[in-house]
């Protein structure tokens, strides 16, 4: 429960993140909904151990992962 509400949370930051880099140019034009959409789906993967049942990485390592796509992913 704590965990998903974590996610949430962390996905509309994202969502939010994304816009106010758009609106600055620090972002390329994405849509915020999906990229979000896209993070939550990892987030969930990285909860449930699918990840690391995947690719063998742990939590930490996932999430530093994810943090590095999307920021290289949609940075300027």
């Amino acid at each position: 429960e704590l965990y998903e509400q974590n996610t949430r949370a962390a996905a509309g930051r994202v969502r939010e993140l994304i816009n106010e880099g758009v609106a600055t140019g620090d972002v390329r034009d994405v849509h915020a909904d999906f990229v979000a959409d896209v993070a939550t789906s990892a987030m969930v993967r990285i909860q449930q151990r699918g990840v690391k049942a995947a690719v063998g990485l742990d939590d930490s390592q996932s999430y530093l992962e994810l943090a590095h796509l999307l920021t290289e992913g949609i940075g300027r």
